[in-house]
């Protein structure tokens, strides 16, 4: 369901506020979702919601083990110019022979809101904003280049 695109989108809708101040806002906010995903199931094919959360999990796990192996190219085709820059930017902040491993125990994605929206300068172009919230047991660590730990978060046991 990904669709590479070569630029960033003029963003002609605001980003995903998790808190709905009122019942008719938390309607408001579902009822738009709903129809979205309505669209997007007239409008992509083979198109669904436990596919996505499946495809938004695949990406999440690859994106992590590509930070972990500072797999430039792999980050540049999973993730949008904006957000590939920081990381290559942490990337190459990293201490030289410094190895980072990365394992995804367990990996799930919600999906909290669905809305159509459309390019700043090109109404015709449309695209879909799918906010995804993942929950994740993972286990990351970091060694120098003496092999020595650096930095650990979790474990097979405990991640």
């Amino acid at each position: 369901f990904v669709v590479p695109v070569a630029k960033e989108m003029g963003v002609v809708i605001d980003r995903y506020t998790p808190t709905a101040t009122s019942w008719l806002r938390g309607w408001q906010g579902w009822t738009v979702s709903t129809l979205a995903v309505v669209q997007l199931r007239q409008n992509v094919p083979d198109f669904s919601v436990p596919k996505f959360k499946g495809q938004a999990a695949d990406i999440f796990k690859q994106v992590g083990e590509a930070l972990a192996a500072a797999d430039e190219s792999m980050l540049r085709r999973l993730t949008t110019p904006s957000c590939f820059r920081l990381m290559q930017t942490s990337l190459r902040a990293r201490p030289k022979g410094e190895r980072h491993s990365w394992q995804s125990l367990r990996v799930a994605a919600s999906i909290k809101q669905v809305r159509i929206g459309h390019n700043a300068s090109d109404r015709a172009l449309q695209f879909a904003q799918v906010t995804c919230e993942i929950d994740a047991d993972l286990v990351w660590a970091s060694t120098n280049s003496a092999g020595l730990a650096v930095a650990r978060a979790g474990n097979a046991q405990a991640p």
